[in-house]
C-alpha cells in the first residue's frame, strides 16, 4: 500500500452522517479535479478510448487472444483419406475381370497429457501477456497525451503573460506620454516606454503563434481534446499541493514493491517471462513426439475381402526436437536476464518520477516566491515614478525582471504538474484503462 500524508485540521464532527460525509468527499474531489489544468476525467477517458492508437491496441489484443486459443486447442485436426481403384491380373488369371478396391480412413494427432497441459499453460500465459500489453499501451498513450497537453499548457500560460505585459506596457506608455505633454517627464522616457510596448507586442504575437500551432497539432493528433482553462497561479498551487499529499513522503522498499507490482512495464515484463517459461516447458514436452491415431476401413476383391484397421503413428525422438527444446531454454534464460534489467529500469523510473515530483514542486515554490517579490518591487518603483521619484529605466528594468520571472514560474508550474501527472499515471492513480 502507498502511505498517504496526514491531513492537518480538526477531526470531523461526530453527528455528521454517512451520507453528508460522502457528499462532502465528492465535493472536495470535484473541486480538486476542477482546479487541475486538465479536462475532467470523464471527458479525457472518452477521448482516449476512441483514439486510433487505443483501437489498434484493442485489435492487437484480439489477435493475441485468438492466438492463445489456437495454442490451447493445438494443431491436431481430423484428417480423412480415401483411395480407390481397379485391380487387373496378368498371367494365368489374365482373362479374369478386374476387381474393384477402395480404402478410407480417419485419423488425427493426439497430444499426450503432459503436452496438452503445457499447451494450455502457455495459452493462459499468453492471454495474461496480452492483457499486460494492452495496459502498457494505454499507459504509453496517456503519457503521450499528458506531454502534449503540458506543451499546450505552457504555451497558453506564456501567451497569457505576454498579453498581460502588453496591457501593462500600454498603460505605462499612456501615462508617460501624458507626463511628457505636461512637461513633467523627459521625451526620452516616452521613447523608452514606446519601445517597451513594441517589444511586448512582438513577443505576444510570437507567443500567440506558438500557441496556435500547438492547438492545430493537438486538433490533428488528438481529435476532440478540450482546451481546459489555465487556472490562476494561487488556485493551481493549492490544487497541486493537495495532489502532492498522495505522493509518498519517503519511497521505502515496501512502497516500491507495491508500485512495481502494478507498474505497466513491469507487469508486462513479468507476463512475457511467464510466457517464456511455459514455452520452454512446452518444447520439453514436445520431445516425446505427438502420436497420430486413426481407423482404416478397406474393401478388396470387389468385397470378397474387408478389413477394419487401427493405425498408430508415433514419431521417434530425435535431435531436431531436442535442439528445439534447448533453444527455448536458452531463450528463457535470456528473457530472465532481460526481465531483471527491465525491473532495474522500472525501479529507477519510479525513483526518478518520485524525486522529480518533489523537486518540481520545490522549484515551483521558489519561483512563485521570487515572482511575488519582483512584482512587488516593480510596483513600488512604478508608484515612485508616478510620484516623480526615480527614473523610468529602473521601472522598465524591474518589470523586465518580473516578466522573465513570470515566464520561469510558468515553466516551473507546468513541469510540476507534468511530474505529478506522470507519477499518478505510473502509480495507477490516474486514468485507469477501460475494460474492453
Amino acid at each position: 500500500m502507498i502511505p498517504t500524508a496526514r491531513r492537518s485540521g480538526p477531526p470531523p464532527a461526530r453527528p455528521l452522517g454517512l451520507a453528508v460525509a460522502c457528499a462532502l468527499a465528492a465535493l472536495l474531489a470535484f473541486t480538486a479535479e476542477a482546479s487541475e489544468p486538465l479536462p475532467p476525467d470523464a471527458v479525457t477517458l472518452s477521448v482516449l478510448s476512441t483514439h486510433p492508437l487505443w483501437q489498434s491496441h484493442l485489435a492487437q489484443r484480439e489477435a493475441d487472444l485468438a492466438q492463445a486459443r489456437q495454442t490451447a486447442v493445438g494443431p491436431g485436426e481430423w484428417a480423412v483419406d480415401l483411395s480407390g481403384g481397379t485391380r487387373r491380373y496378368r498371367g494365368p488369371a489374365s482373362g479374369e475381370p478386374g476387381t474393384r478396391e477402395w480404402q478410407t480412413g480417419l485419423s488425427r494427432p493426439v497430444r499426450l497429457p503432459g503436452q496438452q497441459a503445457a499447451d494450455e499453460a502457455t495459452a493462459d500465459a499468453a492471454r495474461r501477456a496480452g492483457e499486460a500489453a494492452l495496459l502498457l499501451g494505454w499507459n504509453e498513450l496517456a503519457a503521450q497525451v499528458l506531454d502534449n497537453h503540458a506543451d499546450w499548457l505552457l504555451a497558453a500560460r506564456q501567451a497569457s503573460i505576454w498579453n498581460a505585459q502588453v496591457e501593462v506596457a500600454r498603460q505605462q506608455a499612456d501615462g508617460v506620454r501624458k507626463r511628457v505633454q505636461l512637461g513633467d517627464a523627459a521625451r526620452l522616457d516616452a521613447v523608452q516606454a514606446e519601445a517597451a510596448l513594441a517589444q511586448a507586442r512582438a513577443q505576444a504575437a510570437a507567443a500567440s503563434q506558438r500557441l496556435l500551432a500547438l492547438e492545430r497539432r493537438l486538433s490533428l493528433t488528438l481529435p476532440g481534446w478540450p482546451r481546459s482553462p489555465s487556472p490562476l497561479a494561487p488556485e493551481s498551487w493549492a490544487a497541486a499541493e493537495s495532489a502532492l499529499q498522495a505522493v509518498p513522503a519517503n519511497l521505502d522498499e515496501a512502497t516500491m514493491q507495491a508500485l512495481l507490482q502494478r507498474h505497466p512495464a513491469q507487469v508486462r515484463a513479468l507476463a512475457l517471462l511467464d510466457v517464456g517459461a511455459q514455452q520452454a516447458r512446452q518444447a520439453d514436452a514436445a520431445r516425446r513426439g505427438t502420436p497420430t491415431v486413426g481407423v482404416q476401413l478397406a474393401r478388396d476383391r470387389s468385397g470378397a475381402e474387408q478389413a477394419l484397421l487401427l493405425q498408430v503413428n508415433w514419431p521417434l525422438g530425435g535431435a531436431y526436437r531436442d535442439l528445439a527444446a534447448q533453444a527455448q531454454q536458452a531463450r528463457y534464460r535470456a528473457a530472465t536476464a532481460q526481465q531483471a534489467a527491465e525491473l532495474a529500469e522500472a525501479r529507477a523510473t519510479l525513483q526518478q518520477r518520485w524525486q522529480a515530483t518533489h523537486d518540481a514542486m520545490a522549484r515551483w515554490h521558489w519561483q512563485r516566491d521570487a515572482l511575488a517579490r519582483l512584482e512587488e518591487a516593480a510596483e513600488a518603483l512604478n508608484k515612485g515614478y508616478r510620484l516623480g521619484e526615480g527614473p523610468l529605466d529602473q521601472v522598465l528594468q524591474a518589470r523586465r525582471l518580473a516578466r522573465e520571472q513570470a515566464l520561469q514560474s510558468a515553466q516551473a508550474e507546468t513541469e510540476a504538474w507534468l511530474a505529478l501527472w506522470r507519477w499518478q499515471l505510473d502509480a495507477g492513480m490516474r486514468w485507469p484503462a477501460p475494460t474492453p
